[in-house]
């Protein structure tokens, strides 16, 4: 990964990102155009750095609640619309039978909710954060 790509991820401009990090405007603009490249270690733990912070970041995840234990899948999605659609191609896709016990059991639902996103440092992925799922709705209600 380049500078470029890192700050990119962080949607800083040179300058936000060269103050958030303690690194002269000049360097990130001179290794961003190739004019000077920076130590590999230093590159490594900006990238370190910028991973652990993008556990503030969002991502609309659908959810499938299906069991009394609490158990379920999802899918993150990076907008909206993107989330809504798979929602509705879910529900689609269920047979009229399943679709009756969702309606009827407590326990089966979809929905779809902008959630915070954190870094998972065994699995190397990032992960919704279920904890705040209150401004969750049922993307079939839009």
């Amino acid at each position: 990964m380049t500078i470029k790509e890192l700050r990119s991820r962080t949607g800083l401009s040179q300058i936000k990102f060269s103050e958030k990090y303690g690194i002269p405007r000049r360097t990130v603009e001179d290794w961003e155009t190739g004019k000077r490249t920076p130590p590999d270690y230093v590159l490594d733990m900006l990238t370190y750095i910028v991973s652990s912070e993008e556990v503030n970041h969002k991502a609309w995840v659908f959810y499938e609640y299906r069991d009394r234990k609490g158990s379920g899948s999802y899918k993150m999605f990076t907008d909206k619309a993107a989330a809504i659609s798979y929602a509705k191609d879910q529900w689609a896709s269920m047979c009229d039978c399943d679709k009756n016990s969702y309606l009827t059991d407590s326990v089966g639902e979809f929905w779809v909710a902008e959630l915070p996103v954190i870094w998972d440092d065994i699995s190397e992925t990032f992960e919704p954060d279920f904890s705040e799922y209150s401004t969750a709705w049922n993307a079939l209600d839009e």
